[in-house]
Formats: structure tokens, C-alpha cells, sequence
């Protein structure tokens, strides 16, 4: 026997009807007819309306609504058509007009007034008083009195839908002895998935009096969608739902909650009532005003908890922080992680060790678990969250019932971390509107049997004891799940950052010493062994007299001495250069300029050497470190230049942003291509260097003290001439 006809298969528009309160038009983009419900004929006064026929033709109908503020927007395709309305005089009766496009026809709707006297209508609506109330319940007891005023009907439920897609009546009011519905369940099937779609886009529903006939639409257009029409007709399950509950008449409106579909004001009566439609769009009004205030309440509830959680990750970060091991933090701070979640227990998973805190399942269940999630796990999947595991995977649980939902996630899948949240079994007793299950029919169709879902025929209260789910994860402790395991993350990185500029400064380091260690070993070594031999020599010449020789062998030996000096010297300033307490301040160029050229020239300058000192611009830096920078590179040009025929070295400064920028120019040697990359680093020096005096570490000492002082420092060779210009940048 097949089952055909499920509540997710009950229609949500009725091709071809509409109900009985109201007259419809509808046009396309031409503004020619293309169907319309026949009760308009009689509406005004005409024997036929050929389909395809513009509406400009029919005289009798467009002299009523060309005068409308509405049709004018119509026709001038304002959108602001959409949410207004005219009241047009039709025969000495008045009547709404509203108008509703949707895909390339739109929908003209008139239906008669019975009150037209709203002057100060929306006086009357307290939004003053909905914005003092501090509580989501008042709230909500407050929206249903008042619909109740507006609409004169025997109950108004405030219904809210749940986060397992049932609904609760959570506020009611009630007259003429109806039975109260308050705080009762319905099932996820009694507002079926495409109805709360429509409920987002469609916020007004209304049925005057099911038990009155549709009024047929007569069309060109193939199964004609009337979702968006105000009076579009009932589906025939739903009908005889209402009838079961004992109702004639039903009017809702949606609550809409920051863009999500809350719940539902939903209204019955149980004699056929209509409600005007200003009283529904008033109605609406304050509903929307009233998700508001709620929206706005719930959200400063979110705010205080939030702040509360971030105080407590800001102190779990701290510890985490101080672990020696980001592992051992987690593990040691299992128990924060489990109470900041709301969970009864938890388990953190490395490869096949399990670490846990609070009420857990069993260790080797712990891995289970695991490898199920793993089985189903999509990339995309950031937490996977299930109130009812163990009820839903017997197979797994076995006998275990030490918990009902969890939360479960993946740290890392390299090294097969994860993180389960457990929460325990929550026993709880629920009140239905009637019995939940769905209940079928028996049909001929076509001759053969079938089952037909049919409405619930009680709306008696049944009891059910909930068992085998934990407690909702609601919003709050997803939130509180996805920060926690974003500190987790950043923490990781922030170790991996740390590890890696560790191990860069270590490679560093140890490529500096081992040079280092060379260079000391060799560069001191030669002198030392020069110097012995010399005084080897200086002893037995002593002894022969010869004076003339025994002098030059001490300057030999005071000249490696010198080299050892200067070698140590260099070393030192390095160091520094590391190392030193800044003292920034402003200093004077040009004075210290002349001072270091001076020298330079004395030391290493050829007798045609000319240095040309342009414009010198004061700087702020240390002035010990600034004076070992120009040291280093005008000593450079001037020595690298001296073997020219007419040495040339000019020194230059320009203010340019942020940055007083120097350059030292110099027609010397130059430096080879190759040698580019080693062109910074510590004892490290030129095959054309050779030739000259020095030792490879005052670039290294200046490089390093411009990095100190947030600077920059580079150079480029000439390009139609020899020599090099260097270029320093010094931070305002």
C-alpha cells in the first residue's frame, strides 16, 4: 500500500481559487489581463473580460482604479507599490486596493472596507510601553492581548518554533471560554517546511470561513502561482485541520527575528469572522515591533554572556599561553573547557590516547566514537552536534548510558586530535496539542488503495516522557564551542610562529658563530703567528746588532697587533649593534659628516681623493649607533676608491615621507654580481676586496643597526660608470 500524500506534500498554493472576501486582477508586464477570480465581473458590472485584453479597454474597471495613488505607482513601476495601499469608491462601497508583483504578472487585490475611520489609528498601538519591558516572556503576553484587542478573535497564541523544528504556544489569549493551549507542544508537521518558507516572504495569512466556497481564477497562465496573494485558497488538509480544532476562522502573521523565522502569532475563532485588513496590517505592525524589542532583549542577554565567556578564555588563554606544550594546557584545562560549554563531561583525543574530564563514556567508546565521526566527516564540517547519538546509534553505545548528546570536533587530522563534548540523558515531560504521531487514511484512487495523511482529529492533551536526548546545544554554547576552539587554533599558531622565528634566529646564530669561529681562528691566528716569528727573529738579530732590521720586524709585529685591535673592535661594535639600549635623539649631520671624512681621508684617503658633502639633514636615532653607520660606509667609499687616479665621493640627503634618505656615492670598485647575496653577512668580503685592508664585518655592524632603528639599507651599482652608491633611510 503506498503512502502518497505526506504534510511535506501538502500544497501551498491552490491553482485556480481564491477565497470568497476577495476580488483579484492579474496583469502582465503590458498591463494586459492574463487571469482574474470571476466574483469580478459582478463586481463591476461586466458580462465577459477576454484574456490578453489591455485593462486600458475596459472602461467599466479602470475608471475605478486609475485614480488610485496605488495604480499610478503601478504604472510608473514604483517598487514602493508593493507595501501600500489605496481605498477606492467601487459602485458606492469602499474597498481596498492593493496591488503585489511576483514573476512577470502582478496581482491586483480589492476587498471591501468595514471601517474606514483610522485617523489616529496608530495612536493606539503602545510601542512606548513594549520598549520599557525587560523580559522575552512579557513580551510576548503583552503581542497577544493586544492582537486579541485588534481582531476580536477567541484565541491568539504566541506559537515559537523549537530548535528540533517543533513549536510551543509560549504566550496566549483567550475568551468566550476557549480552551487554553498555553505552553503546549506541536509536532515539526503541523507547520510544514514550505509553509515556514512562504511565512518568511508571506508574513499575513488569513482564512475568513473555511467552510465557505472558493471562488474560481479564470487563466492563461499554466498552474497559477496566488503564494503571494492576500486571499489565496485553503488547501483542503488544512481546512479540515481547523475544523478538527473546533475553529471557522484563522488568522497569522510572522515573527521574523534577525532575518530567521522565530515563530508564529497565530489566531482562531470559532465562528466565521473576517478581519479587516487595516486591522491585520496593524496587526502585523506591532508583531514586528515586537520581535524587535525581543530581538533587542535576547541580544543583550548574548552581550552579557558573551563578555562573561570572553573573561574566562581570556584567563583560559593565559594559562594555555604559559604551557610549556599547548597539548598539556588543554589537558590540564579539560575541565574549563567542559564548563564553559555547558557540558556534564569531556574527552580529548590524541591519536589513540584519550584524556578526559567530568561524566565520559569508557575510554575505548571514546575512540568508537572517533572513527564514526571520521567515517562521515565532510571537509567542510567544523563541529558536528547531536542531541540524540546514543539513541540514534545503538550499535556504537552497546549498553553505555552514560550520555545521550555530544558536540565533537577536529583539531587536527595530521595528528589525529579531537575534542567530544558529552551531555547526559535530560528526561523531560512534554504536553502535546493531541497525539503527535502522524495518523493515515484509507482512499480509492484510480481503484486502488492508498493511505492519505489525515489531520489530527484531537486536540487532547498527550503526555510524553522524553528519553534517549540530551539538552539543546543552543546558540550560546555554539558560540562558546566555536571560541574555544578558535583559541585553541590561534594559540597554534602563535607556537608555530614563535617555534619558527626561533629556529630563523637560531640558523642565524649559528651561521654567525661558526663563521665566527673561523674567522677568529684564522684572522687571529695569522697575526699571532706573525707576530712570533718576528720576535723569534727580533731575538737572534738582537744579539748581531742590527739595529736598522730590528726595527722593522717591531713594526711588523705592532701592525698585526693593530689588526687584532681593530678585528676585536669591529667584534664588539657587532654586539652592540645587537644589543645596546636605544637613545634616541635628534642629531646634528653635518658637523658629525665633516668629522668621520676627515678622519677617513687621513686613514684611508688618496692625496686626489675629493669628497663632496651636499646637504646634510639632521636625523633622530642613537647617536653612538648613527656615528658607527656613517663610519662604517664613508670609510668604505673612500678606501674602495683610493686606488682610482681621481678618487670622487659624494655624500647627499633628501626628505622624502617618512624618511630622511641618504646616499654615499663613491667611483671604486663596485660589487660583483655573484657576490650580492653575501653582501650583509658577518665576515663576509668581495673577491675585488681583497686588495684592501679589512675584516667583512662593518657592513654586517651597519645592517644590523638599521634594522634596530626600523631603517633601511641598500645599494646598487652604476651602471655607465664604476663604483657603488649606498642608500640609508632613517625614520622621522
Amino acid at each position: 500500500m503506498k503512502v502518497y500524500n505526506q504534510c511535506s506534500d501538502e500544497p501551498i498554493r491552490i491553482p485556480g481559487k481564491i477565497q470568497n472576501f476577495s476580488f483579484l486582477i492579474g496583469l502582465d508586464e503590458q498591463f494586459h489581463v492574463q487571469f482574474y477570480s470571476q466574483n469580478i465581473l459582478d463586481l463591476f458590472q461586466v458580462d465577459t473580460i477576454p484574456l490578453g485584453s489591455p485593462i486600458e479597454t475596459f472602461n467599466s474597471i479602470i475608471s475605478f482604479l486609475a485614480n488610485s495613488e496605488v495604480y499610478k505607482k503601478f504604472v510608473a513601476k514604483d517598487a514602493a507599490v508593493n507595501s501600500q495601499l489605496s481605498i477606492i469608491d467601487i459602485l458606492g462601497s469602499k474597498y481596498y486596493l492593493t496591488i503585489k508583483s511576483h514573476a512577470s504578472y502582478a496581482i491586483l487585490e480589492l476587498e471591501k472596507c468595514y471601517n474606514v475611520d483610522y485617523s489616529n489609528e496608530l495612536e493606539y498601538i503602545d510601542f512606548e510601553g513594549y520598549s520599557q519591558l525587560k523580559e522575552e516572556s512579557l513580551v510576548w503576553n503583552k503581542l497577544a492581548i493586544n492582537i486579541s484587542e485588534y481582531i476580536n478573535y477567541d484565541r491568539v497564541m504566541i506559537y515559537k518554533f523549537l530548535e528540533d523544528g517543533s513549536g510551543k504556544v509560549v504566550a496566549e489569549s483567550v475568551k468566550n471560554n476557549m480552551e487554553g493551549f498555553l505552553n503546549l507542544h506541536y509536532p515539526e508537521d503541523d507547520i510544514p517546511k514550505q509553509a515556514r518558507a512562504l511565512y518568511l516572504t508571506k508574513t499575513r495569512r488569513i482564512f475568513s470561513d473555511i467552510d465557505a466556497q472558493p471562488v474560481p481564477v479564470i487563466s492563461s497562465v499554466e498552474d497559477l502561482d496566488l503564494s503571494f496573494a492576500d486571499a489565496r485558497a485553503m488547501s483542503p488538509i488544512h481546512g479540515q485541520y481547523l475544523r478538527n480544532a473546533g475553529v471557522r476562522s484563522s488568522f497569522s502573521t510572522s515573527i521574523i527575528v534577525n532575518g530567521k523565522l522565530w515563530g508564529l502569532v497565530t489566531c482562531q475563532n470559532t465562528l466565521p469572522q473576517h478581519i479587516d485588513l487595516r486591522n491585520r496590517i496593524k496587526a502585523e505592525i506591532v508583531t514586528k515591533w515586537a520581535a524587535k524589542v525581543y530581538s533587542n532583549i535576547s541580544s543583550a542577554e548574548m552581550v552579557d554572556f558573551s563578555v562573561e565567556i570572553d573573561q574566562k578564555i581570556s584567563k583560559l588563554k593565559k594559562s594555555l599561553s604559559n604551557a610549556p606544550v599547548l597539548t598539556d594546557g588543554i589537558i590540564q584545562n579539560l575541565n574549563n573547557f567542559s564548563n564553559y560549554a555547558d557540558a556534564d563531561g569531556i574527552a580529548f583525543v590524541i591519536d589513540t590516547e584519550v584524556f578526559s574530564s567530568g561524566n565520559t563514556p569508557p575510554n575505548a567508546l571514546v575512540l568508537k566514537i572517533i572513527e564514526h565521526y571520521k567515517a562521515y566527516l565532510e571537509d567542510n564540517d567544523k563541529v558536528i552536534y547531536d542531541e540524540s547519538f546514543a539513541k540514534n546509534h545503538p550499535e556504537i553505545m552497546g549498553d553505555d548510558t552514560s550520555f545521550a548528546g555530544l558536540a565533537i570536533a577536529e583539531i587536527n587530522r595530521e595528528t589525529q586530535k579531537y575534542i567530544i563534548w558529552f551531555r547526559k540523558e535530560f528526561k523531560e515531560t512534554i504536553h502535546w496539542a493531541g497525539n503527535p504521531e502522524k495518523q493515515y487514511e484509507k482512499i480509492l484512487k484510480n481503484g486502488q488503495e492508498e493511505l492519505e495523511v489525515s489531520p489530527r482529529k484531537s486536540f487532547k492533551i498527550f503526555i510524553e516522557e522524553s528519553k534517549g536526548k540530551s539538552r539543546i546545544w543552543s546558540e550560546k554554547y555554539r558560540k562558546t564551542i566555536t571560541k574555544l576552539l578558535t583559541l585553541i587554533f590561534e594559540i597554534s599558531y602563535d607556537h608555530y610562529t614563535k617555534i619558527k622565528q626561533l629556529n630563523d634566529d637560531l640558523l642565524a646564530v649559528n651561521e654567525e658563530l661558526d663563521s665566527f669561529s673561523y674567522t677568529i681562528s684564522h684572522d687571529l691566528g695569522t697575526p699571532l703567528t706573525v707576530m712570533k716569528l718576528n720576535l723569534q727573529m727580533l731575538e737572534r738579530k738582537l744579539l748581531d746588532g742590527n739595529t736598522e732590521a730590528n726595527s722593522k720586524k717591531l713594526k711588523n709585529v705592532l701592525d698585526q697587533i693593530h689588526n687584532m685591535e681593530t678585528l676585536m673592535r669591529d667584534v664588539l661594535n657587532l654586539s652592540r649593534a645587537k644589543s645596546v639600549e636605544l637613545g634616541l635623539q635628534k642629531i646634528y649631520m653635518q658637523s658629525l659628516i665633516e668629522r668621520i671624512v676627515e678622519e677617513s681621508q687621513i686613514v684611508y684617503g688618496n692625496p686626489n681623493t675629493k669628497v663632496e658633502i651636499g646637504r646634510c639633514i639632521d636625523i633622530t636615532a642613537d647617536q653612538t649607533l648613527a656615528y658607527q653607520v656613517f663610519l662604517n660606509i664613508i670609510n668604505n667609499a673612500i678606501k674602495y676608491s683610493s686606488k682610482e687616479e681621481f678618487p670622487v665621493v659624494t655624500i647627499d640627503s633628501k626628505d622624502i615621507g617618512d624618511y630622511v634618505v641618504y646616499s654615499v656615492s663613491d667611483n671604486g670598485i663596485g660589487i660583483p654580481e655573484k657576490d650580492k647575496s653575501q653582501m650583509f653577512k658577518i665576515f663576509k668580503r668581495m673577491e675585488n676586496a681583497k686588495s684592501f685592508y679589512g675584516n667583512g664585518v662593518g657592513l654586517n655592524i651597519v645592517y644590523r643597526i638599521m634594522e634596530r632603528l626600523q631603517g633601511k639599507l641598500s645599494y646598487e651599482n652604476h651602471h655607465d660608470a664604476p663604483g657603488v652608491t649606498f642608500t640609508i633611510q632613517f625614520k622621522k
